[in-house]
């Protein structure tokens, strides 16, 4: 639940995160499980190249006041810094790219 706190900025907020839409998950699901692929593991991710920026100005409606820009010194002990610190770009499994319709890109 959201408590009306600012939510944090990590710097700029350039750094690119991997996404998937849930209903993208659940499709590749089914796929997994229809089509038995050998691989025991898959990476879904779609080519939004959604940068920390875009995901917090999404979480806070644009609205730049609801919006708390911070440096990595002043929060590297919180948990979440990790996470929104890293700059991941990365490529989808195969099974991702043949004949996948992405719900969300």
């Amino acid at each position: 639940m959201w408590t009306g706190e600012k939510i944090p900025l990590l710097g700029e907020g350039t750094n690119i995160l991997p996404m998937c839409h849930v209903k993208d998950v659940a499709t590749l699901v089914k796929k997994v499980i229809d089509q038995q692929p050998q691989n025991r593991y898959f990476l879904a991710v779609d080519k939004g190249n959604v940068t920390v920026k875009d995901l917090v100005n999404a979480l806070a409606m644009k609205r730049e006041d609801k919006i708390k820009q911070v440096e990595i010194l002043d929060v590297y002990t919180e948990e979440w810094s990790d996470y929104f610190g890293i700059n991941l770009m990365m490529r989808p499994s195969l099974l991702c790219e043949k004949d996948f319709v992405w719900h969300s890109e």
